[in-house]
């Protein structure tokens, strides 16, 4: 392979790393916000659980206690689902993180690997010239 090829690979690797990276970011925060959401309908139910035990009248005449539990547990259920589908997206994205990051070391190490040859084969290359040189100009020594 060519160098510039090598690179080539190098930085499309790369590439592909850091856009897997920026998507995890994308559902880490999700996460976050979902995460939050359950503990604001948390804090929300153990302050409304608190008032409805001082305050056995209104609402709880009406069945609004009754409508606003039904709505708390429908709205931290759906919480939860987000929840789940996002650490599953998360999981699956993962796996598709450790891969990209063993291709971009991958192609690292071949770009590396090839320079490390080259610089050796130009050594050489630098050495047998040298050699040859040395070989003449004894030669033409002699016959001076």
């Amino acid at each position: 392979m060519r160098k510039n090829t090598l690179q080539q690979l190098s930085d499309l690797t790369n590439a592909k790393y850091q856009a897997d990276l920026a998507r995890l970011a994308t559902l880490k925060e999700a996460e976050d916000n979902v995460r939050s959401a359950l503990d604001e309908l948390d804090t929300s139910r153990r302050r409304n659980a608190a008032a409805l035990l001082s305050e056995l009248n209104g609402q709880k005449s009406l069945g609004g206690d009754v409508l606003w539990q039904a709505w708390m547990s429908r709205a931290r259920e759906a919480r939860q689902l987000e929840m789940a589908q996002i650490r599953a997206q998360k999981e699956h994205l993962l796996q598709t993180l450790r891969l990209s990051f063993g291709r971009r070391l991958a192609a690292e190490q071949l770009r590396e690997r090839y320079s490390a040859d080259t610089r050796k084969q130009d050594s050489k290359k630098h050495q047998s010239e040298q050699q040859s040189l040395n070989i003449l100009d004894a030669a033409g020594k002699q016959d001076g």
